[in-house]
């Protein structure tokens, strides 16, 4: 190699290049990005990103939270869980225990049938007659726990009660006179001393001939 090819080899060797980017140039570039991130924003409603993680992040929480009070709610006011001792400690024990064998209940439908009867004693405790009074109208509730209720009602009813199961009767049409609505309202009007009710007079069809004359 000559002397001059030494010299530019060195010469070459001995230039550096700064490939990274200058302050002014890093500055420019995070403008531009954070121009770019303001665009994306709803304007006047600008949220950095960490705020709007945790605004998410508190809603989500806050639907948590009310579908475990929804459900707590929903639980507690439909779904019932007589205590196990129920029937054990009940002071008609024997009843409830007969009205079980009437049934035929037996597993799952012993328990519906328990928590039945032990929403029904509530509603009998409390004395409430217009509780009581959709009980014995309603065909979805055995009618033997039926009759069990109608006999409370007859004991503490009242006037106001009377006049109620004399309403479900009529629009009912109830005229089986074993029916719980029945056997609860001749209750009362044997405690209170009143008449049976009549049942309301038939109206009278005209008959063809009297048409013609």
């Amino acid at each position: 190699m000559s002397n001059d090819e030494k010299k530019f080899e060195h010469y070459v060797n001995s230039l550096r290049f700064d490939d990274a980017p200058s302050k002014e140039h890093q500055d420019k570039l995070e403008q531009q990005l954070l121009e770019a991130y303001d665009q994306r924003q709803p304007a006047g409603d600008a949220v950095e990103p960490v705020s709007l993680y945790m605004r998410k992040l508190s809603i989500a929480a806050g639907f948590l939270i009310a579908c475990g009070v929804l459900f707590w709610g929903i639980d507690k006011a439909f779904i019932t869980r007589p205590h196990p001792d129920f029937i054990a400690n009940h002071p008609e024990r024997d009843t409830l225990e007969q009205i079980i064998e009437n049934e035929q209940a037996a597993g799952a439908e012993r328990k519906n049938l328990i928590a039945e009867m032990s929403d029904i004693w509530k509603m009998i405790r409390n004395e409430d007659a217009d509780a009581l009074v959709s009980v014995l109208g309603s065909d979805s509730i055995a009618r033997s726990v039926r009759l069990w209720a109608a006999g409370h009602l007859g004991q503490f009813g009242n006037q106001q009660a009377l006049d109620m199961l004399d309403s479900a009767i009529l629009n009912l049409g109830v005229t089986d006179p074993n029916d719980p609505l029945k056997v609860a309202a001749s209750e009362i009007r044997k405690r209170l001393n009143l008449p049976e009710m009549q049942a309301p007079a038939k109206s009278e069809t005209p008959s063809l001939e009297s048409l013609d004359e």
